[in-house]
């Protein structure tokens, strides 16, 4: 049975993290203007259409066939190839170099703190039209996750989650689809359009509204650094942290 002053503490930071949040929030709506005037930091894509169609031709065949072991491969190997073959070094193009992880990390737990709150109020009003339609919102991966018992599964599970899906999906939707979109559409329609698609390829509606507005975030946060590890970095704090709460309820029955 588990320590009574444990769920006061988990709610008490819950609430402490909402409230920065809403700090965050203001303070991003109040400097704007200035926040905003940092962005245009993402280089232009040098992939064409047959690229994108390659690419994302591979993974859908991936999905279909149920290999979703190989996406991770196919999104970071195939995107490497791909600006490989136009001349560009991808690792160069995307700014990814060990000595910046202390940055990602700062500048993806600042994208979190400022999303959180956003994200919150979202998935709460979703989660209530789901529960007046009768259906269930949470994905199947909740459920799989919450089924999990040995050790061993969870630490798998959470280093696919934390690790391996924020990098591959990353590198397709920040660091391909949306600077692809970008050069086609203004950088507000090109992020809303790759964070309405990253939502969509859960394969879950409910998510679809919380998830387009983290996927902006996402964006946005690779505007203002043009470095993806930050976009990167907050992927992994929102899917550690979300696992952590996962686990924290499973927990407590």
């Amino acid at each position: 049975m588990s320590a009574p002053w444990i769920p006061v503490a988990v709610n008490c930071l819950l609430l402490a993290a909402l409230l920065v949040s809403l700090v965050s929030g203001i303070r991003f709506i109040v400097n704007r203007k200035t926040i905003l005037a940092r962005r245009g930091r993402v280089p232009a894509c040098p992939l064409t259409v047959s690229d994108l169609l390659l690419l994302g031709g591979a993974l859908g065949l991936a999905g279909v066939w149920h290999l979703t072991w190989l996406l991770p491969l196919l999104a970071v190997g195939g995107a490497v190839i791909l600006y490989r073959r136009r001349g560009v070094n991808a690792l160069a193009y995307w700014r990814c170099r060990r000595a910046a992880l202390p940055f990602y990390a700062r500048q993806g737990l600042r994208g979190y703190l400022l999303i959180l709150l956003p994200f919150t109020v979202s998935a709460l009003l979703v989660a209530g039209l789901c529960q007046w339609l009768g259906v269930r919102f949470t994905q199947p991966q909740v459920d799989w996750f919450m089924e999990l018992h040995s050790g061993r599964q969870i630490a798998g599970f959470l280093f696919l989650a934390v690790i391996i899906a924020p990098v591959w999906e990353e590198v397709i939707f920040r660091g391909v689809l949306y600077p692809f979109l970008k050069q086609r559409l203004p950088a507000g329609w090109a992020a809303v359009l790759s964070a309405a698609v990253w939502a969509a390829t859960h394969l879950h509606w409910p998510v679809l509204l919380p998830f387009t507005l983290l996927g902006c975030a996402l964006c946005l946060l690779y505007e203002r650094t043009g470095k993806l590890g930050c976009p990167v970095a907050l992927h992994a704090i929102f899917n550690l942290t979300s696992l952590l709460l996962l686990f924290f309820l499973k927990s407590m029955g």
